[in-house]
């Protein structure tokens, strides 16, 4: 799996993880990767190469229960969190 494609479906898992929980209170949501491309295709859906469609429709779909999600490119160095995890 390329790097491209497993920061998109961590971001695809985390969603659907969150929209699973019985959270009646989520009003914002701030989604931040070091991936300016995935963040590029996130955002524009003409960006968003065809090989991954069914992640962009599973990503579409997650997105729906939630009224509003911001993308963010955040610096690797600023995303230690993340990067213990990997």
């Amino acid at each position: 799996m390329d790097s491209n494609k497993a920061k998109l479906h961590a971001i695809l898992v985390a969603l659907e993880m969150l929209v699973s929980l019985p959270l009646e209170s989520v009003v914002s949501l701030v989604v931040e990767s070091e991936s300016v491309l995935v963040i590029s295709w996130v955002l524009h859906r003409e960006r968003q190469p065809w090989r991954f469609g069914y992640l962009f429709h599973r990503l579409g779909t997650a997105c729906l229960p939630l009224p509003c999600i911001c993308y963010s490119h955040v610096l690797h160095e600023a995303n230690g969190i993340a990067d213990s995890l990997a």
